[in-house]
């Protein structure tokens, strides 16, 4: 099954790719991360808002999955952002789309490109 998920920040494996240091938050995501990426019933995205110098997009490629960043939302009619997840799910063709942290406005605009 291909799952991609909507993520507020990167799992550890993601920012260990970009260089990032690893986060204060979000250490109960790369645990659900670990357990489902171990699974080979899944394959999964895992896509964040991007930091500053990735603010265009990233992808990366690591040993627990795929990754990739997208334009950061500041309103929730942001058409950079939008454009960025549509683009991710056409290519990516979830089977599921699980959106974590609903309260930002990337997370509304997923769940109008996801449906």
């Amino acid at each position: 099954m291909r799952v991609l998920w909507v993520t507020n920040v990167p799992v550890r494996e993601a920012s260990a790719l970009m260089g990032l240091p690893e986060g204060a938050s979000g250490g109960w995501l790369t645990a659900c991360h670990e357990i489902l990426a171990s699974s080979e019933q899944f394959r999964l995205l895992v896509t964040f808002p991007g930091a500053e110098r990735w603010a265009s997009g990233w992808r990366g490629r690591g040993l627990l999955g795929e990754y990739a960043s997208f334009p950061r939302a500041s309103a929730t009619a942001s058409p950079m952002t939008e454009a960025s997840l549509s683009e991710l799910m056409q290519a990516w063709r979830p089977d599921l789309v699980h959106i974590h942290g609903t309260e930002y406005a990337h997370s509304l605009i997923a769940c109008r490109v996801a449906t």
